[in-house]
């Protein structure tokens, strides 16, 4: 199973939306669309925090897409 990103537009704010676990994009775009949901892409992989270049004081609010 693959997992797929979304994002949604609500009020002209664009908010990141729940995954979609497809085999094929072609099944997650058959059910973004009927949600009303972007499929943004497929998440690969995982950074671990301790692995990024930023002070430890400030990883709490790092968010990769």
């Amino acid at each position: 199973m693959r997992i797929w990103v979304t994002s949604f537009v609500w009020d002209g704010i664009e908010y990141v939306g729940p995954r979609i676990y497809a085999k094929t994009k072609e099944t997650a775009l058959a059910v973004a669309e009927f949600e009303g949901l972007v499929l943004e892409g497929e998440l690969v992989g995982f950074i671990p925090v301790e692995d990024l270049d930023e002070p430890e004081e400030t990883t709490d609010k790092i968010m990769l897409h």
